[in-house]
């Protein structure tokens, strides 16, 4: 019966901490809310004294909200509202070029541009021989100044013989569409998270 009272006794400290843990993010939400991007928010020190509660409380409420992007933590600096989220609408059908552009000041770099041979994979996939030469573009995506992505594009050559780098920087559907009066029936795009190589990073 006493290590059963003890045990109900830990439970409702660790209920209790969790109350005071989604209280304290809530009020985290409310901050977060009423300011901007970039704006600092109070110390954990003001924060614990107004909210009365303990560092490491406060700390696990932060590790939540960083973890989820809507905080960020500048070691000497403090905690700031983060950027918003770059978001995307992807439509399926017959129109998979003209998705809706996610907000933001969108524009590329071209990191590397080179002609290769297709080779056996991306020769299957492009339907052309092995053998058949191949635009390789890695271009850095970036929304508003922020790198968001790298994109590598595959392009048959003689699609587009005498495409340049700035070509394909400026609006590679585009200048297909404009210069070109060529109109991609259908296009595959994946995308994924990975763990980037030390080129990739920097």
């Amino acid at each position: 019966m006493h290590q059963q009272g003890t045990s109900g006794g830990t439970h409702d400290r660790e209920l209790k901490r969790e109350l005071k843990r989604d209280r304290v993010r809530e009020v985290l939400l409310d901050l977060i809310e009423s300011r901007r991007p970039g704006d600092a928010i109070p110390s954990e020190r003001a924060l614990c004294t107004e909210l009365g509660v303990s560092r490491p409380t406060l700390r696990a409420a932060v590790d939540t909200l960083v973890a989820s992007g809507l905080l960020v933590r500048e070691h000497g600096r403090g905690m700031f509202v983060a950027r918003a989220k770059v978001t995307q609408e992807l439509t399926p059908g017959s129109h998979p070029l003209t998705a809706p552009r996610a907000a933001g000041d969108w524009s590329s770099r071209v990191l590397e541009f080179g002609t290769v041979p297709a080779g056996a994979r991306i020769g299957r996939k492009l339907r052309i021989s092995p053998a058949a030469g191949l635009v390789h573009v890695v271009r850095l995506r970036l929304v508003d100044g922020e790198p968001i992505a790298l994109e590598r594009l595959h392009i048959p050559a003689d699609l587009a013989p005498g495409l340049t780098a700035a070509q394909v920087e400026s609006g590679f559907y585009a200048h297909l569409r404009e210069a070109r009066r060529i109109h991609p029936a259908h296009a595959a795009q994946s995308i994924e998270p990975t763990v980037l190589t030390e080129d990739e990073a920097a």
